[in-house]
């Protein structure tokens, strides 16, 4: 009996590792994923610094997440048209997260337990374990949304998964609607909001709640003392940065101006730093 366990105990284990080791390429759509669809091209494939070849100007923001490889190809139909995809690998269903949170900027979401899709008219992102999956429909004549939904259902039955959000998210009320997202490092910062060069907040963890005309951007750290060292140095950085106007402050608080216009409020909590940038009305 307990030989029968273990052997079903290791059968699940190699299984689940079998799908999270699949590359992009095994698991991308190609010609033939569903009849009448056919390869524009050979399905092109890169990994580690190669990314670069595909997308030369935002190769480093997946780097910074932890990227492993990526498979990108057009796919066409005689009556439905063109559409073009590209499926990366991250190292982590975080980085994953992360990377689908950032592209799919406002666009609404539709949430199942796995996997995540935000789509627009002629755009889809897909969020699957430690994949995702964004797909261009700009050249489709007819059954965008019909499409789409194959290609969802597509990859999660390549690919199980059961989307783990990171731990600073999953506290964090499902995006019905609404618009957030996951910050690995201070490029991915910079995509939301600069706050000049090198990185003052020693970024590694950032969850940015969008509302309205204020992004609420949420450090997080290893420890209290780090957090707390970290703003105090915050704090030096825009009193004394050239950056910043009508700066006010103490150990806990601080209140600025920047150079738009935009007023900042910032207050250091529990391992914590919070920064609302309420933009300037024009």
């Amino acid at each position: 009996m307990k030989q029968r366990i273990l052997f079903v105990f290791l059968v699940v284990c190699l299984l689940a590792i079998g799908a999270k080791s699949q590359t992009a390429q095994e698991v991308i759509p190609g010609a033939g994923w569903q009849e009448g669809w056919a390869a524009s091209y050979e399905v092109l494939s890169y990994e580690g610094d190669d990314l670069f070849f595909l997308i030369n100007g935002g190769a480093d923001l997946y780097m910074e997440y932890g990227f492993a490889d990526v498979a990108a190809v057009e796919l066409s139909h005689p009556q439905k048209g063109n559409l073009y995809i590209e499926l990366y690998r991250m190292d982590s269903d975080s980085a994953a997260f992360g990377i689908f949170s950032l592209r799919r900027g406002d666009i609404s979401i539709e949430i199942y337990p796995a996997p995540w899709a935000a789509y627009g008219d002629d755009v889809l992102h897909v969020w699957n374990g430690n994949f995702y999956m964004m797909v261009s429909g700009g050249q489709m004549k007819t059954a965008t949304l019909e499409t789409f939904t194959k290609l969802v259902a597509y990859l999660s039955e390549k690919v199980p998964a059961e989307n783990e959000l990171p731990g600073v998210a999953r506290k964090l009320s499902r995006p019905k609607g609404g618009h957030y997202a996951y910050l690995m490092g201070p490029l991915a910062l910079n995509n939301i909001y600069s706050f000049g060069p090198g990185d003052v907040f020693h970024t590694r963890e950032v969850v940015v709640m969008f509302e309205d005309n204020q992004k609420h951007l949420n450090f997080y750290y290893e420890s209290e003392p780090l957090a707390e060292e970290v703003f105090a140095g915050v704090r030096v950085y825009m009193e004394n940065s050239g950056r910043f106007n009508d700066f006010q402050g103490d150990h806990r608080n601080f209140h600025a101006v920047d150079r738009r216009g935009n007023r900042l409020l910032g207050k250091y909590g529990e391992k914590m730093i919070q920064v609302t940038v309420e933009e300037a009305k024009e």
